[in-house]
């Protein structure tokens, strides 16, 4: 009996292949960049179950969804089928497991990245062998020239290219597929894959330290080592700069690495990117830069991290944007003038011409003190869905901006002041027990559209701007009595939490349901719209064509209604990184 079950088990041990490793304990150290999928099943069971999926497959956009898939077949898969003898689905169906496309600095000394790609077929392995075969006798058709060659005892397929250029290296090692073009980068994949001893990318620090806090549970996942990319576009700069005439001459001393230090870029040494679906999609965008480090963009991105971003009581739940960002704006200007003095001492002094040119109009006029020195530290931007769905108003949607002063009179006083170098004198007039000053551009100032123009004010607090004068007028009534505030928005709260909270010093809200509605209304109206907007396009010849784009057969919003629901986003920053987080929750009705 119990040799029995030894036999057994070694009869199934042959048909089970070994787990292939994650991508950090099969990629070599030397990479500088990949993207990953760990698991194809995972996403495509994440891409059929989410919203977006099942809206495409309800009933109601039946009629839409078929002439755009045939568009699509017709236009793209049967050409593949027919001159290529690709079949997409069955390509995308061999990836069973883990899908890596990776970058090393292998080949740098030829001015190239080393490229991988490993693809986990796991019970799909015979069907990509016979791929691979397929291949083989594609080439030999086509007196393409190519060589077998045997690397740790698996075969690959070694395809020389045409021109000059570096193999291509395609082998099935167990049920992965490994493809690179370069050897050694090639063999350390299958000694890691065997569980050799080599130095991966798990054995680096700084990349299992982002690892750890943003990639576990991933569906997705991308990692860049920024500043070995860097290094490499500075070093071909300098190369390129000895070789151009000295005698050139830069009248305004900007030089590429004066740009790039100044602006902050060598503060980064990675960027990061994921993707996770539990309860919602969560993207998450992180750039690996030191608080010391910081200068430049990346100083004023990080500006007001940690602060209270939430909406304020007098934002009101119909509202289909908010965002708010806590930045400092007094200290962005001083960032933003060390800036553009390190890149050059002239691009500076362009501040100072400004105030000069309007002390000329002003003489008492000071721009730090008057305007900059009256700012504070919190922006706001409030949008509304249009009245109508046709395209005029569509292109005004209502939108104010409120930007915090501890001056707001003389905020407004300075900008007036300034914009009277280019435009004429306001229009001035009360509302509500409020001065509104508004600048046309074009037009009159009728009651009965939304002008279009720069329209002032001044609320709690706040320096109000806005291109729509209704909208204004709107925001100085105040919310109606019935009007719910936006924070206490079912679902908000518990979503915020997944992005950090709203105490990141930046916060935005966008309602997805309005959004689409709002889209879904104006190309069913104006069904023409997308040819009309590409037979604009010069030299395009009329566009394509796009009869499979029949917007005329979607259906009226309310029936897709359901699969929509609201979309949040942070920036947030801690000593060692500055984060951007976008959530979309899970509608309700589909939990």
């Amino acid at each position: 009996m119990k040799k029995t079950i030894l036999i057994l088990a070694g009869l199934l041990s042959l048909n089970l292949s070994a787990a292939v490793p994650p991508p950090e304990k099969l990629l070599p150290a030397n990479t500088f960049g990949f993207l990953t999928v760990p698991d194809a099943n995972a996403l495509r069971g994440a891409v059929e179950a989410s919203a977006s999926s099942k809206m495409w497959n309800d009933p109601a956009m039946a009629a839409f969804a078929k002439k755009v898939e045939d568009g699509l077949r017709e236009m793209i898969l049967d050409p593949l089928r027919e001159q290529a003898g690709i079949e997409p689905a069955e390509y995308l169906e061999l990836a069973q497991g883990q899908v890596t496309v990776a970058l090393t600095d292998s080949l740098f000394d030829r001015d190239l990245p080393g490229l991988l790609l490993l693809v986990d077929s796991a019970k799909k392995a015979d069907a990509l062998e016979g791929k691979l075969k397929k291949l083989r006798d594609t080439l030999r058709e086509q007196d393409q020239p190519f060589a077998k060659r045997l690397i740790r005892g698996v075969e690959f397929t070694a395809i020389r290219p045409p021109a000059e250029g570096p193999e291509i290296l395609i082998g099935l090692s167990d049920t992965l597929l490994v493809m690179g073009i370069n050897d050694r980068d090639v063999e350390k994949v299958l000694v890691a894959q065997a569980g050799g001893g080599v130095k991966a990318l798990s054995g680096r620090p700084s990349y299992m330290r982002r690892h750890n806090a943003q990639f576990r549970n991933a569906l997705g996942f991308g990692w860049l080592d920024f500043s070995t990319v860097l290094e490499k576009v500075l070093a071909e700069i300098e190369e390129r700069a000895e070789n151009d005439d000295p005698d050139a001459g830069n009248p305004l001393g900007i030089t590429p690495d004066g740009v790039i230090t100044a602006i902050g870029l060598k503060g980064i040494q990675a960027i990061s990117v994921s993707y996770h679906s539990d309860g919602g999609d969560l993207l998450e965008v992180s750039v690996d830069a030191p608080k010391a480090q910081r200068l430049g963009l990346l100083k004023m991105a990080a500006s007001g991290a940690g602060e209270d971003a939430s909406p304020p009581a007098f934002v009101g739940e119909n509202v289909m944007t908010f965002g708010r960002s806590r930045a400092n704006l007094q200290q962005i200007w001083n960032d933003l003038e060390k800036m553009l003095g390190d890149i050059s001492p002239q691009a500076q002094l362009a501040l100072g011409l400004v105030e000069q040119a309007v002390k000329n109009q002003d003489p008492d006029f000071r721009l730090k003190e008057d305007f900059i020195n009256t700012l504070g530290d919190d922006l706001i931007t409030l949008g509304w869905a249009p009245e109508g769905n046709d395209l005029e108003a569509l292109a005004s949607a209502p939108t104010v901006y409120l930007i915090k002063s501890n001056k707001p009179q003389t905020t407004i006083a300075s900008i007036l002041t300034i914009a009277s170098l280019g435009l004429p004198a306001p229009e001035k007039r009360e509302f509500l027990g409020r001065t509104i000053h508004s600048f046309e551009f074009g037009g009159g100032f009728d009651n009965e559209a939304p002008q279009m123009g720069l329209h002032l004010s001044n609320a709690g607090g706040y320096l109000v701007m806005t291109d729509n004068r209704k909208a204004l007028e709107d925001y100085l009534r105040g919310p109606g009595e019935n009007q719910k505030p936006l924070a206490a928005k079912q679902q908000l709260k518990a979503a915020a939490e997944r992005i950090g909270g709203m105490k990141t010093g930046s916060f935005s809200y966008q309602n997805d349901a309005k959004i689409v509605g709002m889209l879904f209304g104006a190309v069913r109206n104006n069904p023409d719209l997308l040819d009309a907007i590409l037979g604009a396009i010069p030299n395009n010849g009329g566009g394509p064509d796009l009869d499979w784009l029949d917007f005329k057969l979607l259906p009226e919003f309310k029936k897709v209604r359901k699969y929509f629901n609201f979309s949040l986003y942070t920036i947030g920053a801690d000593d060692q990184s500055i984060r951007l987080r976008l959530f979309s929750p899970t509608p309700p009705g589909l939990e």
